[in-house]
């Protein structure tokens, strides 16, 4: 592996080492630290091993439960397989898997549409919260892998096009950890961040934010929920949460909000 090249999976292993008991992920009543997160990842990883998934076999991964998803992705990736963000809406997430023909996916609750049920039915699905369980005792460490910057690292449907139509994007190694790098020192990022990630879970952002926070040892907040004013700023009054990212409508409504509660 290229020793520039760091991964989000190699980050979690070596704070978990470092700093085990520190908090890498709150959402709603559940908060687990580097130690559990690298534990319930590994975990993942050697169960699509064991389940006898390939190296660079493209895994759905649905985004219905954020903390599942944040887990399902690190651990296909630790794993070597290439993972893609499901969306949660009907038409994208069937277009997805009749485009890109993920022969698993690794399922969240709430994470399929219902009317995507039928054509989902086709594809192999696995629990991200049974594959994660902390009693796997895996064969290896997973987070050690080495990864060559070249590789695919996953695949991310985008929205952002002229057309309206998603298309996969696919996203090697180096471009994640350059663009990491990057961000995380124009940010001047540390492991004092407790971020509130605003954004949608099948959104690149979200992941990309994910990625900076955790590659710092920050503690990452994510909803478990409605993503709304309220929860959003009651996740980061409890956790003493200095950071939120987000796109546009997300501070367009947290300005709102803030407006209504100056008015009364």
């Amino acid at each position: 592996m290229d020793s520039k090249i760091e991964t989000v999976f190699g980050a979690i292993d070596q704070i978990a080492k470092s700093s085990p008991d520190k908090m890498a992920v709150i959402s709603g009543n559940e908060a687990i630290s580097y130690a559990q997160l690298a534990t319930r990842v590994n975990a993942v990883a050697e169960g699509l091993r064991l389940r006898g998934v390939g190296r660079g076999e493209l895994i759905g991964v649905e985004s219905g439960r954020a903390i599942d998803n944040l887990i399902g992705l690190i651990g296909a990736m630790a794993m070597g397989a290439v993972p893609i963000s499901m969306p949660n809406e009907v038409y994208a997430y069937t277009a997805v898997l009749n485009e890109a023909k993920p022969k698993r996916i690794l399922a969240t609750p709430d994470g399929m549409p219902e009317e995507a049920q039928g054509r989902a039915q086709e594809v192999a699905r696995f629990y991200v919260s049974e594959l994660s369980d902390p009693a796997v005792r895996p064969q290896s460490n997973h987070l050690e892998r080495s990864a060559s910057g070249e590789d695919t690292a996953m695949i991310y449907y985008t929205s952002g096009t002229s057309s309206g139509v998603r298309k996969g994007v696919m996203q090697s190694y180096k471009a994640l950890h350059i663009t990491a790098k990057y961000i995380t020192e124009i940010m001047r990022s540390s492991e004092s961040v407790c971020e509130f990630v605003a954004s949608p879970v099948d959104n690149a952002f979200w992941f990309g934010r994910c990625r900076c926070v955790l590659g710092v040892g920050g503690t990452l907040l994510l909803s478990s929920g409605t993503l709304n004013p309220f929860n959003i700023l009651a996740a980061l009054s409890r956790n003493n949460g200095n950071a939120i990212s987000g796109d546009t409508p997300i501070f367009m409504l947290l300005l709102h909000q803030m407006e209504n509660f100056a008015a009364t």
